[in-house]
């Protein structure tokens, strides 16, 4: 397997630095080209980082990891709400917040988190 790909087994898994390294390594290409279809720099940077998120999220589909996006119903800085969340154990978490924080909860908490609207 190439490094990219353990990397991107390594992400969907919940670690946080193969998800870093991930993104420090593609996301000036992938803006660029972003740019070049725009001619924006806010609109590249906005479809850079949505082209990025469906990519793992095609790998988290792709890997039966249990994947929900909520970009319908949370907003960029939303801090507490839920963009989106995949399985990382038998009853794990990966949750990725509208203000981009990330962290793993329980079964039990992604339910009251989803319950919440947050």
């Amino acid at each position: 397997m190439n490094e990219d790909g353990e990397l991107v087994g390594m992400a969907i898994a919940g670690d946080r630095q193969a998800t870093a390294d991930l993104i420090d390594r593609h996301a000036a290409g992938v803006y660029a080209v972003c740019l070049g279809l725009v001619a924006d720099l806010d609109r590249a940077q906005d479809l850079s980082r949505i082209r990025i998120a469906s990519t793992f999220y095609g790998a988290l589909v792709k890997d039966g990891r249990a994947v929900m996006y909520f970009g319908d119903q949370v907003r960029p800085g939303d801090a507490g709400r839920v963009l989106m969340r995949w399985r990382v154990g038998d009853n794990d978490y990966r949750v990725v917040y509208g203000d981009l924080q990330i962290e793993t909860v329980s079964g039990p908490v992604l339910l009251e988190l989803e319950a919440s609207g947050r």
